[in-house]
């Protein structure tokens, strides 16, 4: 700001390269730091005064990127959209878009070809100027579109992989882009694991700045398939805190974001999870990245709900509304202003949010509600493996009492089937959610002595690789299942060591509601 102060009125006509590199540099400082009406003037002068395109293109950057950031994702998009245009390379209209041309655009590039580290190094740089802004702009369009329209992203991707057949830094993240476009078209977990893992490659190439970010990605998105939870959650940490050394603002909200949610779902103890959400919460507001915002929140929240902090968890709200200008005041607000503002990404993961509550603290009404209203994203697919779980144990306890409506057991069976196959990528992460699963089905269908070797195998399943409250639920579940057969001895057995678990995890409401049911 300094170099920008002693800058004379008529700059741009006597020093304008100065004058454009000053701007250019401040515009990327202000946005990192979250001083956006700082921002704004910035990218402001250099459209009003940059000669050419080319010379716009920093600030349109910039201007998108703040856009998205500030929760306006649809009008990143169209502004996006509108730039590439400029560049050369337009889209269809999403409602143009179909399954079949997106399938037909995937068989057409051998998705299940083998990518070598010898090919990240031996392909071509690109080179040319112009299309490596185009490929920025390309990456930034499918990182909107991840959040708006995922059935038109696949054709964003594509075409970042086959520019030129050459390579360069937002190849890397084409390269993840691919993999989860992927797994949404042909379910293909091997080829679409594949194709992000051999990203983490390129910042041998390409620069090792670049990691950070990739393992972010990486880790948020898909390697959950195949590594263990606590793992990935772990390697999120170390993404964030490089990030944040990098100054990459996105992608340490990204990073931090998935790691909570992450600790979440794989049962880390709640009290050291809640410091790190309230410490990533206090940096989105400063930042003013509402975007990642308003979902971290909601994590925030449930984290709270379970310790059993209600004032805390209620008092997020009236934080959230300062933040967005928005008045919150519940879950249901939160899912209304995501659905104001067409964050179809948001929405799956308030759902899920939403489900993940009402499941445990008994309010299956509610749950079964929301199973009904969910629809999968595909893009999303830690969301969806969640949801499944949730979706399917709450069919199978309606299963049992509503006999008469067959579309409880066929809810429960989809999801068993589905983590039958998961766990065959990944026995850690999913084999005790399918033997519980299991369990319940077999409850459901009478079958009580198979229910019981699957409660069993789900206990000593989640014990083994370390989801603590996975085990208390799975515990809980078999004392409701003896309980029902009058094994009155059994049941308390087991309702004992889910109080133990839950204990171990901190959720002292959960403790609260078992002592309640006694």
């Amino acid at each position: 700001m300094t170099g920008i102060r002693l800058l004379s009125d008529d700059c741009w006509d006597k020093k304008y390269e100065l004058s454009l590199t000053l701007h250019q540099a401040a515009s990327k400082v202000f946005f990192n730091s979250g001083v956006f009406s700082s921002l704004k003037i910035s990218i402001n002068e250099q459209l009003c005064h940059a000669n050419c395109l080319d010379d716009k293109l920093p600030a349109y950057e910039c201007l998108v990127r703040y856009l998205y950031s500030h929760g306006r994702v649809r009008e990143a998009m169209e502004k996006t959209i509108t730039i590439l245009s400029e560049l050369g390379e337009t889209f269809p209209p999403p409602s143009e878009v179909t399954p079949h041309m997106i399938y037909k655009e995937l068989m057409a590039t051998n998705y299940q070809q083998i990518i070598t580290k010898e090919k990240v190094f031996n392909t071509p740089r690109l080179t040319d100027e112009r299309k490596l802004v185009k490929m920025r702009f390309l990456g930034c369009l499918g990182r909107f579109l991840f959040s708006t329209e995922p059935l038109v992203m696949p054709l964003v991707v594509i075409r970042m992989i086959s520019v030129d057949d050459r390579y360069c830094n937002d190849s890397a993240i084409a390269f993840q882009y691919f993999g989860f476009c992927v797994y949404r078209i042909a379910q293909d977990i091997d080829a679409a694991y594949q194709w992000a893992k051999i990203s983490l490659r390129f910042p041998e190439r390409f620069g090792v700045s670049m990691l950070p970010s990739l393992k972010a990605h990486f880790h948020a998105f898909l390697s959950f398939f195949k590594e263990p939870m606590q793992a990935t959650c772990d390697e999120l940490l170390s993404a964030h805190q490089d990030l944040v050394m990098l100054g990459d603002v996105e992608g340490a909200v990204i990073a931090i974001f998935n790691h909570c949610r992450q600790r979440l779902f794989s049962g880390q103890e709640l009290t050291a999870t809640e410091t790190v959400c309230s410490q990533a919460t206090a940096m989105m507001a400063h930042l003013n990245q509402r975007h990642a915002y308003v979902s971290h929140s909601f994590n925030h929240h449930i984290i709270l709900k379970l310790i059993g902090e209600v004032g805390l968890a209620q008092n997020l709200f009236t934080t959230l509304s300062e933040a967005i200008n928005e008045q919150i005041n519940s879950e249901d607000d939160i899912l209304q202003y995501a659905l104001s503002k067409g964050r179809t990404g948001v929405i799956q993961g308030i759902h899920l949010n939403k489900l993940f509550l009402a499941y445990w603290f008994k309010e299956y009404d509610e749950a079964a509600k929301i199973t009904e209203l969910y629809e999968s994203r595909l893009m999303m697919p830690f969301n969806d493996i969640q949801f499944s779980f949730y979706s399917g144990l709450t069919a199978y306890r309606f299963a049992r009492y509503l006999t008469n409506e067959p579309k409880w057991m066929a809810i429960g069976e989809k999801a068993l089937l589905s983590f039958k196959s998961w766990k065959d990528h990944s026995s850690w992460n999913w084999e005790n959610k399918f033997f519980l699963l299991e369990a319940e089905c077999h409850f459901s269908k009478g079958e009580t002595e198979k229910a019981w070797v699957n409660y069993a195998l789900a206990i000593e399943s989640a014990r083994k690789h370390k989801f603590v409250h996975e085990e208390g639920l799975a515990n809980e579940l078999c004392s409701a299942f003896h309980t029902t057969l009058g094994n009155v001895g059994k049941a308390k057995i087991h309702s004992s060591q889910a109080w133990a678990c839950y204990q171990k995890w901190g959720a002292y409401a959960l403790i609260d509601q078992l002592d309640s049911l006694d």
